[in-house]
């Protein structure tokens, strides 16, 4: 085996040089697997060419979204949702990147295609068939994707078990139409965000969630703090329906 082979635990994303049976940061045994490299493709060599104007655009040109009046987006943001499990990431994620409009795309590292995101889903209220599911999927195959279905807005959940990385998840969003790229990332049971750092600092949006409320902490396009709740639309929805019933 090469000597700069390197493992992680697939459960809280934490890398280790050397195999252990036991993960120390989420505690759970038979959890470290050897860390796949991917192979160079064409696109990592892709340069990324814009201009004064366009870059301008990044930080100016606000995307509309329908989530909430107060979460400001411009383009070819990037959003890391954090929080530990059951605080409303993932409802956050799929509602923020459907407020987005056009054809969208959720990566369902954590929960698969299984009958959970199922009752996320509905409980959001997304039943198009442009909102797109895949349960894994590299870079290469990512970038063909997006570009063939002309994606508007990505969901990556969880960072801990995807195969992207940060400054992948970046160029993504620079040589594809991709307006919005939200990121979840899971907290271990004592409370460490491994792999989340790096994906934090490159991120345009960091918020924090917490029993269905959000709080932005950091933003480079409007001052933080800025909180709401991850369900008021829903909520909103749910009261609208009761008051035509009545």
């Amino acid at each position: 085996m090469p000597s700069d082979q390197t493992f992680h635990c697939f459960r809280c994303g934490r890398i280790y040089s050397s195999w252990f049976n036991y993960c120390s940061v989420c505690l759970n045994t038979g959890t470290i697997v050897p860390t796949a490299r991917r192979q160079p493709t064409k696109l990592d060599m892709m340069a990324e060419i814009s201009s004064a104007a366009e870059m301008a655009k990044t930080s100016m040109d606000l995307v509309e979204n329908c989530y909430s009046p107060s979460f400001k987006l411009c383009r070819n943001a990037m959003v890391v949702l954090g929080g530990e499990a059951g605080a409303g990431k993932s409802s956050m994620g799929v509602r923020l990147v459907d407020s987005i409009g056009g054809p969208a795309l959720m990566l369902s590292c954590e929960m698969g295609l299984s009958p959970a995101l199922a009752q996320t889903l509905r409980r959001a209220k997304i039943r198009r068939k442009d909102f797109h599911i895949v349960k894994s999927g590299g870079f290469s195959w990512m970038y063909d994707f997006i570009v063939r279905e002309k994606v508007q807005a990505l969901l990556i959940d969880s960072i801990q078990t995807c195969h992207i990385d940060s400054d992948e998840a970046r160029k993504l969003l620079n040589i594809t139409p991709l307006k919005l790229l939200v990121g979840v990332s899971q907290l271990s049971r004592t409370g460490q965000p491994f792999r989340a750092r790096e994906w934090e600092f490159e991120s345009d949006v960091n918020v924090h969630v917490e029993s269905g409320k959000w709080e932005i902490y950091k933003s480079r396009y409007q001052r933080a703090p800025v909180k709401g709740d991850a369900f008021e639309q829903e909520e909103q929805e749910e009261i609208v329906e009761v008051s035509d019933v009545a």
